[in-house]
């Protein structure tokens, strides 16, 4: 038996991985808007658990909602969908 996940996934950019295990992710969404139907871009930053330190600033990463590891890191890192040049 497989069970599904019912955690969101989202994919964003590594801003920054200055601390220790921890990345800042920065996740964009677009959507047009109500009225208009013109397409609004809205960003927001995630903090996230990454074990290995591997990510670096520019990766195109996976990250997945987790249990509370700190103040204010609720996602952890899945994978690298593309490294940074």
């Amino acid at each position: 038996m497989s069970e599904k996940s019912t955690k969101r996934q989202v994919v964003g950019t590594a801003l920054e991985n200055k601390m220790d295990k921890t990345a800042t992710i920065e996740v964009e969404r677009r959507f047009p808007h109500p009225t208009y139907n013109k397409y609004i871009v809205r960003t927001k930053k995630y903090y996230a658990h990454d074990e290995s330190n591997s990510c670096s600033a520019g990766d195109v990463v996976r990250i997945e909602e987790y249990k509370p590891t700190s103040k204010l890191k609720r996602w952890i890192v899945i994978n690298i969908e593309k490294k940074a040049n």
